[in-house]
């Protein structure tokens, strides 16, 4: 795809890799592992993002990003974390602790 650099890169047991803020990338498991990952999306990727999943799409390659699947999870752990914090407030108030 024009614009579009793609790397491959193939892990072994051990093997760490980093992968750059605003890097999209897939990633495919070739036998059963342990995968830890941090997935983080600001709103300034959002339009990058976009960008790449037009490109893919275009190519007939689809929504290989899972950008909404990506936006989706964001929003819930951001209500999770809302809901946290709201019980956290309510039990230190009770306390007196604000």
């Amino acid at each position: 795809m024009a614009g579009i650099k793609v790397a491959e890169v193939v892990q072994r047991a051990g093997d760490a890799m980093y992968v750059p803020a605003r890097w999209a990338h897939e990633v495919t498991h070739l036998c059963p592992c342990i995968s830890v990952a941090w997935d983080f999306l600001t709103p300034s990727c959002v339009p990058d993002s976009q960008w790449l999943v037009k490109k893919f799409r275009e190519s007939g390659q689809g929504n290989t990003l899972g950008v909404r699947e990506l936006v989706w999870w964001a929003w819930c752990g951001v209500i999770e974390w809302a809901r946290e914090m709201q019980v956290d407030w309510e039990t230190r108030n009770r306390r007196g602790e604000v």
